[in-house]
């Protein structure tokens, strides 16, 4: 009785970190790009390509204006000449933003369409993170089989500013942590009643 009642509370340990494992890892996140005076991400970006990364399927793009007046166009391909047919936000203000969520993979290029040739940009859009279930070993003469989950991690997004801290994303390490303790207490707790056999 005291093996079965071990062997159902290791099947729960590693059913609740595979539950934790998928906490977050594919949520939508947002990306934040600032708009300025003749500039996506920062003004040395004038006249050049402001190029946003670390973007999946299901996120969404910010553009933050912090001067002028300014609009976000969707152009055809990387010489930002035909921007017509896709997404435009329309023009806003200092203080103002505009967002769009992306729902198809590819690379997506954009312009100011009052400023065309000093505000461009391109954001590439990665496929959705995936999630694989990996098999776990079954404990000798355990009745319970059990699955845990391995969430390949998020790209860190990058849009030509300082790199991406971790905020308050930090809390589900702590999560993963701790069911991983509890795992492992699981399994400390099966070898020791075998032990004392």
């Amino acid at each position: 009785m005291r093996l079965t009642f071990i062997h159902s509370t290791m099947g729960i340990a590693v059913l609740a970190l595979a539950a934790l494992s998928f906490t977050g890892s594919a949520e939508a996140k947002t990306v934040t790009v600032e708009t300025g005076n003749f500039y996506f991400c920062d003004a040395a970006h004038s006249g050049q390509v402001c190029e946003t990364t670390g973007v999946s399927v299901g996120d969404t793009v910010t553009w933050n204006n912090v001067a002028g007046t300014h609009e976000v166009a969707q152009c055809t391909d990387a010489t930002f000449t035909t921007c017509t047919g896709g997404f435009n936000l329309g023009t806003f203000s200092s203080g103002q933003t505009k967002s769009q969520t992306f729902s198809t993979a590819g690379d997506v290029f954009y312009r100011c369409d009052f400023h065309p040739s000093e505000m461009k940009g391109k954001i590439t859009v990665a496929a959705a993170a995936t999630q694989t279930p990996t098999p776990v070993p079954t404990v000798a003469g355990s009745q319970t089989a059990a699955a845990s989950v391995t969430a390949t991690p998020a790209k860190v997004p990058s849009t030509g500013g300082p790199p991406y801290d971790g905020g308050s994303d930090a809390w589900q390490y702590v999560l993963l942590g701790a069911g991983g303790m509890f795992v492992l207490g699981a399994i400390g707790a099966f070898v020791y009643a075998r032990l004392r056999r």
